[in-house]
């Protein structure tokens, strides 16, 4: 007698991942989020003729995440003596504690070592995610040209070919938000079709200087 199988692909995919990488995902966590250049909606701008948000601003969702039974105090007075925080002070900001110039010289702040620090000794963990406008848009025309056994039947990685594809089309992402106007991406015609392909191509120049990959590609 067959015994039916009523479990979740997604679920036992995931479920073998986390015991391949040694993780226990039955564990109870507490997560805390914050998010910066969210935009909501990654389009192009008819009025504009351009993407309505500045593509090389990723949206970023990270924050700190606790066992569930942990307890901390991370109240603002933990951090007011380490910080030096004025007695008026009643929000850590990024901008007006940390940001000090460019990367290099934000993290040589000492206020942000401090906390780092202080992560570090704590229970938490930090969590982060970082999803870039202009990638998955590429991904999406990407995935809707070729198939995964498509790429593997040639011997090539699915998920590292996403980033090639993405790559070739990085420094030229002001001739490509015209080009998605013209055609009113993702709403492009199905005559149009064609067309969008081989100006997408056309874009990417001469093969001679494309790498074995991208001429696959292109």
């Amino acid at each position: 007698m067959a015994v039916e199988n009523n479990i979740d692909p997604l679920v036992s995919m995931q479920q073998e991942l986390c015991d391949m990488w040694g993780i226990n995902n039955q564990t109870k966590y507490v997560f805390y989020y914050d998010e910066s250049n969210n935009c909501r909606k990654f389009w192009v701008d008819d009025s504009k003729q351009q993407f309505n948000t500045d593509y090389t601003a990723d949206f970023v969702l990270a924050g700190l995440v606790k066992k569930e039974e942990d307890i901390v105090d991370v109240s603002l007075e933990t951090f007011r003596k380490p910080l030096k925080l004025q007695g008026n002070v009643e929000e850590i900001k990024f901008k007006k504690l940390y940001a000090k110039g460019d990367f290099l010289q934000c993290v040589k702040e000492k206020r942000l070592l401090e906390t780092l620090s202080w992560i570090d000794k704590s229970p938490f963990y930090i969590h982060y995610t970082n999803v870039n406008n202009l990638f998955y848009t590429l991904v999406e025309i990407f995935d809707s040209i070729v198939k995964p056994d498509e790429i593997s039947e040639f011997g090539y990685d699915y998920f590292k070919m996403k980033s090639i594809f993405y790559h070739m089309f990085k420094g030229k992402a002001d001739k490509l938000q015209i080009l998605m106007f013209k055609y009113k991406y993702p709403n492009i015609q199905r005559e149009d079709v064609d067309a969008f392909c081989n100006e997408l191509l056309f874009l990417l120049g001469s093969r001679k200087e494309m790498k074995e990959e991208e001429k696959f590609l292109a």
